[in-house]
């Protein structure tokens, strides 16, 4: 054997051995899209949770199995050890006791508003005093989101939907009067969603929260999740972190 035939054997020996050692992990998601965050494009998973994830991943000789499925569901997967990490998760001491939060897996923020309805707006004037606010209203919320700590303080009565395009029907057909939703995804099912014609957001926001990459405790993955959050901040520095911020986040 000749010395380049030596070498190209080699070099495809030690591809074959980094990918049969390549670390496999299954990451959780919503089954419904959350553009620019999380979408699906040509049938495979984007946006920019999902590219930050997979850079990070890459970067750690790591594969990701996503899964798209209903969020309590993908919220159970993780507390049970079924899946090794959950995207887009909020944090709360209730989670906390089943996933694992840690400040360099933060990989995006949101913000919470009131909608009502267009015919309503003299009737509910927003102000910094939300007990006032609701005035005994009832509070239409998503199934399993997390709540702001300032609504939950004042203990409002909550009716639930079980999505966010669920939510805004409810609004706009008079079931509730009052629905706390991510600006984010408002703004998004409003470019699909004609109910959204007669409804309106109000600000400013009420909350905004970190959203995190979280890992299962059930899986034991304290130690993959700082791994995570050690690439996840070197990764943030990087013009190719500042590309991707760029072309979802207009940034």
């Amino acid at each position: 054997m000749n010395y380049r035939k030596f070498l190209l054997t080699y070099v495809l020996f030690l591809l074959s051995i980094s990918a049969f050692s390549q670390e496999k992990i299954t990451i959780v998601k919503v089954n419904f899209d959350s553009p620019p965050f999380e979408f699906y494009d040509k049938g495979k998973p984007a946006g920019f949770h999902i590219e930050l994830i997979e850079s990070v991943a890459k970067n750690l000789n790591i594969s990701i199995e996503w899964l798209d499925v209903p969020w309590s569901r993908a919220l159970k997967m993780v507390e049970l050890g079924d899946a090794d990490a959950i995207t887009f998760l909020g944090k709360t001491s209730v989670r906390e006791n089943w996933a694992i939060f840690l400040p360099d897996n933060v990989i995006s923020a949101t913000e919470f508003c009131f909608i009502i309805r267009k015919e309503d707006q003299k009737k509910y004037t927003l102000t910094n005093n939300l007990k006032l606010f609701l005035n005994d209203e009832t509070l239409l919320v998503v199934k399993d989101f997390i709540l702001p700590p300032e609504i939950l303080k004042i203990k409002p009565s909550l009716m639930f939907a079980p999505s966010y395009q669920n939510l805004i029907k409810m609004i706009e057909g008079k079931r509730a009067n009052i629905g706390l939703i991510s600006k984010n995804e408002f703004i998004n099912l409003c470019k699909l969603e004609k109910e959204c014609s007669k409804l309106i957001l109000l600000e400013p926001p009420v909350a905004k929260f970190d959203n995190y990459l979280a890992f299962s405790k059930a899986k034991n993955h304290t130690e993959l999740a700082t791994r995570f959050a050690q690439e996840m901040r070197r990764f943030k520095k990087t013009e190719e972190f500042r590309v991707l911020q760029k072309k979802y986040l207009k940034l």
